[in-house]
């Protein structure tokens, strides 16, 4: 077990000492450009969506018009044409209702795909950021954004894109319709202008900071959470009890008080925004009185405009209002395609194959270190100038005390971590590298479904087949309704030895060119020991293999064994040449050998 994954000094001190950093976070710029680029092959069906929106606008004109006319012709007693002009503003309504639906839906459609592609991308890149960025990060930032962030888009984009739309185009159209029916109607609404403006202009410059603080405190709180309970035998054994709690409630706190600053903002903007309409309340009532003294204009004229400059106010209204909205959304978006646009940035490198000191050589080596060095973030460095090639077929064990550096020598190996100097040269890609670590992962659905993770078109026969050819037939009868038992917490728990073996299964059924067991049988118990041995040795027969040795039994079926100490390559052999040599590797196996 390495010092990264057992209760130890190191695991402690990462705990404690780590310094909160997080993901990065898309500007407004880079964001647009992204939505753009996800529109592509869309924008044609987007032109027709906003024409639908512009005609729905226009009928925002028609209503008040009519009910304008309308009170014309009662005054002038036309009872007749009454009765007409109301069947006719049941038509415009029932027009304006369709084409909202239609545009609302329309965007909808539209948007929901680009959105799924968008979680896609982020769940993607997820998968593939580096172990060490997710490390220095913290799972709180991550598991905030993947839940939260995603959860916002996914509720708010959808209602608030068709809602901002549909305002955009009535204020428009509204605005030219006030204009030519009396300038002094759009003089008014220019006079409130102001007011919305100073609003805005607050908004703005308070709304992204304090949405985008309380997103930062969020993922913050979630990052001592999720460290809390993936160290959860650390804060066990070092007493650390207290410590997180309080780190936990610190969080809780800060977030807590970010959360009420968003709330008094929202508050903040509904006074202004019911400031805002009662000035223009009071503006279109001056305008009316002045245009009704001074003009031979109709009562049905005055109506209709006092109508149309309330139509303005009201989306202005529900403008301020979905700004809080949008700014939210934003906020999530930004962190949403701050992670889709990492791309292979802050990938391990892959150095082109070069050849260098190695009994074959490192141009047939599926993987090549050569003076590979590393460190957690700040702290001491805990591999020294590692020299390694794997060849095809070829077995290497690493063998060490804890904490000698084994597990990250595996995982720079596997390209789950990139050397902070030196080389990893490669021969094939990581994709055809497999990892098994003493962390299985047993998912919650069915042994079939768990196994097809790692070859989605193997069928009953294959999986069964490749289950015997590893011995791993306890792992099924294990299941009691074989590969349709549903598995996980709401289902069937599989012992430490199985879950394992499921492990190796999926290692087997994906085939890969090199595998990597990272202390892959560590959880078995004596009992399951040599049956889990068997079944790893099986799972890697024939490929190329790296293998952190838990017993050294697996140590001396491999080709050859390195032996490591304060993460530098002590000794390298066969088993039989170690053993001879009489050093480290020769003691460890005598101690190991009196207590089997």
């Amino acid at each position: 077990m390495s010092a990264r994954e057992a209760p130890g000094a190191g695991a402690a001190a990462q705990l404690t000492q780590r310094q909160p950093r997080i993901l990065p976070v898309a500007t407004g710029r880079q964001t647009l450009a992204e939505l753009w680029a996800a529109f592509r092959g869309r924008r044609v069906a987007l032109a027709g969506i906003l024409l639908l929106f512009a005609l729905g606008a226009v009928m925002a004109l028609v209503v008040p018009l009519l009910i304008g006319a309308i009170v014309d012709l009662i005054i002038a007693g036309r009872g007749q044409a009454v009765w007409w002009m109301i069947v006719l503003l049941g038509s415009a309504g029932v027009v304006t209702g369709v084409l909202a639906w239609l545009s609302a839906w329309g965007m909808a459609r539209l948007v929901e795909p680009v959105l799924a592609g968008l979680r896609e991308r982020f769940v993607s890149q997820v998968l593939r950021l580096p172990r060490q960025l997710v490390d220095s990060v913290g799972g709180g930032d991550v598991l905030s954004r993947a839940t939260a962030d995603v959860t916002e888009l996914s509720e708010n984009a959808t209602s608030i894109l068709p809602r901002l739309t549909s305002l955009v185009f009535t204020l428009v159209a509204v605005g030219l319709g006030l204009g030519a029916l009396d300038w002094r109607y759009l003089a008014a609404a220019l006079v409130v202008a102001p007011m919305v403006a100073w609003t805005m202009r607050w908004y703005l410059r308070t709304g992204p900071v304090t949405y985008a603080a309380e997103r930062r405190a969020l993922a913050g709180r979630a990052r001592h959470v999720v460290d809390t309970f993936r160290a959860e035998r650390t804060v066990r054994a070092y007493r650390l009890e207290d410590r997180q709690v309080a780190q936990v409630r610190d969080a809780s706190w800060v977030h807590v008080g970010w959360a009420m600053r968003t709330r008094i903002v929202q508050n903040v903007l509904m006074a202004r925004v019911s400031s805002t309409e009662l000035a223009g309340l009071l503006v279109v009532l001056v305008v009316a009185t002045w245009i009704a003294l001074t003009t031979d204009t109709t009562a049905g004229a005055l109506t209709a405009g006092v109508l149309l400059f309330l139509r303005i106010m009201d989306p202005v209204a529900e403008m301020l209002f979905i700004a809080d909205d949008l700014q939210s959304a934003a906020s999530a978006l930004g962190r949403v395609v701050g992670v889709t646009r990492l791309g292979s940035a802050g990938n391990p490198e892959r150095a082109v194959a070069a050849g260098g000191p190695g009994e074959r050589g490192a141009t047939s080596a599926l993987v090549s270190l050569r003076g590979v060095r590393f460190a957690y973030d700040d702290g001491p460095e805990v591999l020294h100038g590692i020299d390694l090639d794997l060849h095809p077929g070829e077995h290497v064990a690493l063998v060490g005390s804890t904490g000698s550096g084994k597990s990250t020598l595996a995982a720079i190996v596997s390209g789950l971590l990139g050397a902070d100097s030196g080389r990893r040269s490669a021969t094939v890609p990581d994709e055809a590298i497999g990892t098994v670590t003493q962390e299985d992962h047993v998912f919650a659905a069915t042994l079939r479904e768990n196994l097809t993770l790692a070859a989605p078109d193997a069928g009953d026969d294959h999986l069964l087949a490749v289950i015997d050819r590893l011995g791993a037939g306890a792992l099924l009868a294990d299941c009691p309704e074989g590969l349709d038992t549903v598995l996980g917490r709401q289902g069937h728990t599989l012992d430490p030895a199985a879950s394992q073996q499921l492990a190796l299964v999926r290692l087997a059924l994906a085939g890969p060119q090199l595998a990597v067991l990272d202390e892959a049988t560590a959880e078995a118990g004596s009992v399951d020991a040599r049956r889990l041995e068997q079944t790893a040795a099986a799972a890697v027969r024939g490929r190329a293999a790296l293998v952190v040795a838990h017993r050294l039994s697996q140590a001396a079926a491999c080709d050859c064994i390195l032996v490591l100490e304060g993460g530098t390559v002590v000794e390298r052999g066969s088993h039989h040449e170690l053993v001879s040599a009489g050093g480290r590797y020769a003691q460890l196996w005598r101690v190991w050998s009196r207590g089997e």
